[in-house]
């Protein structure tokens, strides 16, 4: 049976979540340095369950018919766009963007990139050269942002494909060198000696830079902020349940961050995002899964988390050593120093 559109089971438009944060660090001059992103995989057009490929971003086994992915295209780039106006962002890192990347653009996608334009924001695509594994896009806001370049980094280990694209801004108030780095990591490479190397070279060369994105395992990456336990992505629930949904909702979504020079902190302050929260298994029938009647399912509920209005304060906020990268774990700092 098809069954075209996923938010109408799971009532949200990606098998991840948007994640939102902003991050602060001092130039030498000791002036501040802030950075308000965005970061959201936006999930491409989901698998066929006749697929010869079966990923977890099709956790249902949904059919997502053309009628289906247009609709939750629309409602994702609407997302958007109330993001952009609301002027309370600088950048959004997207991974998973398929309609922006297409050989013809959907017109309501190229109308959202025509508003972007008319409202001072900027993109940044990944280009063939750039050899990545999937197609990256960064958003700006011109008027705080002054594009400069891109590159791609952090190369996977089975063909060398990137997984990385960074974009060098100077920030038009202050005049200092940020950089931007949308990530989606390969599942099968540790690149977490690559980031704190390439950090460590961004510091040297006093770059204040801010990694956001889908890193894919998020245990192997102490420099992801967030909780674990307020997970951003859906994987297959049908795989090893858990009484509290830990192996099925992960958090893989986030930023890491690097200050500006030797001698700065960097913070990561989490601001209102969204996350999965798993239903435990009811009796239910149901139609997108198998043909064999009633199965002990469970079912996800998207909610959001303003960390002000819940009053968690210092709960969501990272800061590093002075001329470090934010590090969540210290100890593994030092044991993938030890690798390099």
């Amino acid at each position: 049976m098809a069954f075209g559109f996923l938010s109408d089971f799971i009532k949200y438009t990606s098998d991840h979540t948007y994640q939102k944060a902003s991050v602060e660090t001092y130039s030498k001059t000791g002036q501040q340095l802030v950075l308000r992103g965005m970061t959201w995989n936006m999930l491409n057009r989901c698998h066929s369950k006749n697929a010869k490929y079966k990923f977890s971003n099709n956790p249902f086994d949904l059919d997502e018919v053309d009628v289906g992915y247009e609709k939750r295209k629309k409602v994702q780039i609407d997302f958007l766009s109330k993001q952009v106006k609301s002027k309370s962002l600088d950048f959004i890192v997207l991974q998973e963007v398929d309609i922006f990347t297409k050989r013809e653009h959907a017109p309501f996608a190229s109308s959202f990139l025509q508003q972007l334009q008319d409202q001072g924001w900027g993109s940044v695509y990944s280009k063939p050269l750039d050899d990545l594994h999937m197609p990256l896009l960064i958003l700006y806001d011109n008027s705080k942002l002054k594009y400069l370049g891109q590159r791609a980094i952090f190369p996977r280990d089975s063909d060398g494909k990137n997984c990385g694209l960074e974009a060098t801004f100077e920030d038009r108030l202050t005049g200092e060198i940020v950089c931007i780095v949308n990530m989606h990591l390969d599942y099968n490479t540790d690149h977490s000696a690559a980031i704190l190397e390439y950090q460590q070279q961004q510091i040297a060369a006093g770059k204040f830079t801010v990694i956001g994105g889908d890193a894919n395992q998020q245990d192997l990456y102490p420099g992801l902020a967030g909780d674990k336990l307020i997970p951003s992505c859906i994987t297959n629930p049908d795989s090893e349940p858990s009484s509290i949904g830990a192996d099925q909702l992960q958090r893989k979504d986030g930023f890491m961050a690097s200050p500006a020079h030797a001698d700065a902190t960097v913070t990561i302050t989490e601001g209102v995002c969204g996350y999965f929260q798993w239903k435990q298994p009811n009796k239910i029938r149901t139609f997108l899964r198998n043909k064999q009647g009633p199965a002990e399912v469970g079912k996800f509920v998207f909610k959001t988390l303003n960390p002000v209005k819940e009053r968690l304060g210092g709960h969501l906020m990272h800061k590093s050593m002075p001329g470090a990268p934010f590090m969540s774990r210290p100890s593994a700092h030092m044991a993938i120093l030890n690798k390099i």
